[in-house]
C-alpha cells in the first residue's frame, strides 16, 4: 500500500534517507521546480549518485539572463525553475550567489536536463530512485511556508511506493519516464539554457555597474523629470529670459520643483539664504504662465517692491522681456475683507478661488496653525478661500527655515499643499502625514535627550517614510552642497561668514543708571491700575459690566473684559521696555508723561467736574492710549 506524504519537507527527508546508504544510484526526476534551497538540502547525498535525469515540466523558464536578477519585495508569481518566494528572501540577503555557483557546477558534471515541449503533455510530478523508490503527486521540489485556503491547510495527494509494495508499478513508471526522455516529440534538451541562467545569477559585476544600478533602483522613477521631457511648451520655456539667467543648480531646482508640483500638487523650496529661491520661483511661475495659468504671489509687505519690480516695465528690470503677469498680495491682506491692496486690487471683490498656482514667499509665516471661532485668521482664509475653493490650486512655498520649533511647522505648511487632507500621500506609502511627523518628532526628541547627540544615530532611527516625504515635496540645499556637487565654475564665490561677536551692553557705559534686570523687575511690580478699571467696580456691579463687554460666540462667553485688561497691561509694560531700548531719554520722558497723567486722573476723579478730557492727543511715541470717559457718568454708575 502506498504511503501518503503531506509536505515537500517530507519528500526531501525521504530522498536524503534513501540516498545516504546508496552508491552509484540512478535518479529520475519529472518536476516543475528544483529550487536552490532544495538542492542545498540534497547536495551532500546527491554526490553518491551515478546519474541524474531531470525533466522540467510546466511553464517555468530558466532564470532570466536579460537583466540582473533582483527582488526587493516578495513576488508570489515568480516563475524561475530555481526560485520561489523563499529563494527571493535569500536573494535579498545576498545568500544565493554561492548556492547558484555550486548548483551550476553540480548540474554541469552530474545532471542531464530536458524540458517538456508543451506543459499540457504531462500532468503530475514524479521522482524515481533506481527501481526501488517512487514519489509521485503534485508537490514541487521547493521549500515553502505551509499553504492555507480559506483558513484550512492545503492538501496534496503525494504518495510513496517502494519495491516491497508494488514492483510492477515502479517498472511501469521507470519505462514511462524513459519514453518521455527519449522521445523528441515530448522533450528537448534544456541543460545549456539552465546553466546559462545559473551563470548569470552568480556573475561578478563591476563596482561601477553596481553603483549605477543602485542609483537606477533608487531614483529611476525620476528620470522622466528632465527638462527635455517637459510638455509641449518646454521649448518656449527654455528660451525665456529667466530660464537662461539661472545657474545649473537653480535649473535643477526648477525642473524638480515643476515635477513635484505637477505630481504632488505642491513643493517647498527650502534652499539656504542667498541661493536664489526668488529666481527659481520666477522660473516656475513663468512655466505655469506659459500654460495660461493664473498665478498669485503672497509676499510679506516688506518684500512687495522686490516682487513688483520683476513684473513691471522698469528700465532696471533684468527680466522685463518675460512680461510676468502674476498678481501680488501681502500676507496681511488675508486679514482684510475690504479696502485696496498695495497692488491696487479691491480686496472685497477678489475671487480667491480663481488661482491655478499659489506662490507663498516666506511661507514659515504660516507655520503656526492659528484658528479662531470669532474671526477668520490668515491661515483659515488661505486654506478655505484659496486652496479648498480653488480648482486643484497648486502651491509653491519658499522658505529658508520651514521648520523653526518642531515638525508641526512643516506639517502645517504641507497641509496647504494637500488641502489639509492627511491621507493625501497614501498611495505613496504614507497613510497619515500627521502620524508620520509625530513619529519623526518623537525620535528627534529622544535623540535630543542623549548626551552624545550622534547625528548618524538620529538619521538611522528616523522613519524611512519621513525621508520619502521630504523627497516628494521639498527641495533643500546648502551652500556646501552647491559647491560640493556643482563646483564653483561660473558661480564666483560665496561670502565667508565672520565669526559672530556677542555684545551685552548695559543701559549706560558709565554704569550710573539702573541695570536692565532691575528695571524689568520694577516694571513687573507696577499695577498700572489706570488700565484695569474693572478691578475697582463695586462687587454688585461687576457681573453686569463683565456681561456687557464679554466676547461671545454662540451665546457662550469666550473672553471677558478682565482678560482684555490683563493683556493690555502686559502690552504697556512691553512698550515701556521698548522706550528704554530706544534711549534713556525717551524712557524718562514717557515715565514723566505717564506719572503726570495718572496724577491728573486722580485729581479729576476726586473733583465733581462734569466731563473729563485732558485736551491732549495720544502720543504715538508713547503708544499709550486712554479713552475719554465721563466722570459723573462713571460715578453715577458706581453709585447705582
Amino acid at each position: 500500500m502506498a504511503t501518503p506524504i503531506s509536505s515537500p519537507d517530507q519528500i526531501i527527508h525521504i530522498v536524503n534517507d534513501a540516498l545516504q546508504s546508496r552508491k552509484r544510484s540512478v535518479v529520475n526526476i519529472l518536476n516543475d521546480k528544483l529550487t536552490l534551497s532544495v538542492f542545498t538540502e540534497l547536495e551532500k547525498n546527491l554526490k553518491n549518485v551515478q546519474e541524474i535525469n531531470f525533466i522540467i515540466r510546466g511553464k517555468n523558464p530558466a532564470p532570466n539572463n536579460k537583466e540582473l536578477p533582483h527582488e526587493f519585495e516578495l513576488n508570489n508569481s515568480t516563475s524561475d525553475v530555481v526560485f520561489n518566494t523563499y529563494e527571493i528572501t535569500e536573494k535579498n540577503k545576498l545568500r544565493y550567489f554561492h548556492k547558484s555557483r555550486t548548483m551550476h557546477d553540480f548540474i554541469e558534471s552530474h545532471v542531464n536536463v530536458k524540458k517538456i515541449v508543451s506543459p499540457e503533455m504531462v500532468k503530475g510530478n514524479i521522482l524515481l530512485i533506481d527501481e526501488d523508490i517512487q514519489i509521485q503527486g503534485t508537490s514541487s521540489l521547493e521549500i515553502t511556508k505551509p499553504k492555507t485556503v480559506c483558513g484550512l491547510p492545503q492538501i496534496n495527494f503525494d504518495t510513496l511506493i517502494n519495491s516491497s509494495m508494488d514492483t510492477d508499478q515502479l517498472k511501469r513508471s521507470t519505462n514511462l519516464f524513459y519514453e518521455l526522455w527519449n522521445n523528441r516529440g515530448y522533450t528537448i534538451d534544456f541543460k545549456e539554457e539552465l546553466l546559462e541562467g545559473l551563470r548569470y545569477i552568480y556573475k561578478d559585476y563591476s563596482p561601477e555597474f553596481l553603483y549605477y544600478f543602485t542609483l537606477h533602483e533608487l531614483f529611476g522613477h525620476q528620470l522622466d523629470s528632465s527638462v527635455e521631457h517637459f510638455e509641449n511648451d518646454s521649448s518656449r520655456f527654455k528660451k525665456s529670459k529667466i530660464w537662461n539667467t539661472l545657474y545649473n543648480f537653480q535649473k535643477d531646482a526648477v525642473v524638480s520643483g515643476i515635477q513635484k508640483i505637477n505630481k504632488y500638487n505642491g513643493c517647498i523650496i527650502a534652499d539656504s539664504v542667498g541661493l536664489g529661491k526668488t529666481f527659481e520661483a520666477l522660473a516656475i511661475i513663468k512655466y505655469f504662465e506659459m500654460r495660461n495659468d493664473n498665478v498669485l504671489v503672497l509676499s510679506p509687505a516688506k518684500l512687495y517692491d522686490n516682487w513688483d519690480s520683476f513684473r513691471s516695465p522698469y528700465t532696471d528690470n533684468p527680466l522685463a522681456e518675460d512680461r510676468f503677469n502674476y498678481k501680488i498680495l501681502a500676507h496681511t491682506d488675508l486679514s482684510r475683507n475690504r479696502g485696496t491692496s498695495r497692488s491696487g486690487l479691491d480686496l472685497s471683490r477678489i475671487d480667491w478661488g480663481s488661482f491655478d498656482l499659489l506662490v507663498i514667499d516666506e511661507s514659515h509665516n504660516f507655520r503656526n496653525r492659528i484658528e479662531s471661532d470669532d474671526h477668520i485668521t490668515r491661515y483659515q482664509k488661505l486654506l478655505n478661500e484659496i486652496i479648498r475653493k480653488g480648482t486643484n490650486t497648486k502651491v509653491l512655498l519658499l522658505s529658508a527655515t520651514p521648520v523653526n520649533n518642531s515638525l508641526s511647522d512643516l506639517r502645517n505648511q504641507i497641509s496647504i499643499i494637500t488641502s489639509d487632507r492627511d491621507s493625501a500621500f497614501e498611495e505613496e506609502g504614507i497613510p497619515s502625514v500627521q502620524h508620520l511627523l509625530i513619529r519623526a518628532q518623537r525620535e528627534i526628541n529622544e535623540w535630543a535627550q542623549t548626551s552624545e547627540r550622534n547625528k548618524t544615530e538620529l538619521l538611522d532611527h528616523l522613519p524611512s517614510e519621513f525621508y520619502r516625504l521630504l523627497e516628494m515635496v521639498t527641495i533643500s540645499r546648502s551652500r556646501k552642497h552647491i559647491t560640493g556637487y556643482y563646483g564653483m565654475e561660473n558661480l564666483g564665490s560665496f561670502p565667508e561668514k565672520l565669526k559672530p561677536v556677542v555684545y551685552r551692553p548695559e543701559i549706560d557705559a558709565d554704569g550710573e543708571l539702573l541695570q536692565f534686570e532691575y528695571v524689568n523687575e520694577e516694571l513687573e511690580s507696577l499695577l498700572l491700575s489706570v488700565y484695569s478699571p474693572m478691578a475697582y467696580i463695586l462687587p454688585q456691579y461687576k457681573e453686569m459690566y463683565r456681561e456687557k463687554y464679554a466676547t461671545k460666540i454662540n451665546g457662550r462667553n469666550v473672553f471677558v473684559h478682565e482678560q482684555r485688561e490683563a493683556i493690555n497691561i502686559k502690552l504697556h509694560r512691553f512698550n515701556l521696555c521698548k522706550r528704554l531700548e530706544s534711549s534713556v531719554f525717551a524712557f524718562g520722558t514717557t515715565l514723566d508723561r505717564l506719572v503726570e497723567r495718572i496724577d491728573s486722573y486722580i485729581s479729576l476723579l476726586s473733583s465733581e467736574n462734569g466731563c473729563f478730557f485732558d485736551g491732549g492727543t495720544p502720543d504715538e511715541d508713547d503708544e499709550i492710549y486712554l479713552e475719554r470717559f465721563s466722570i459723573n457718568q462713571t460715578k453715577r454708575s458706581l453709585k447705582g
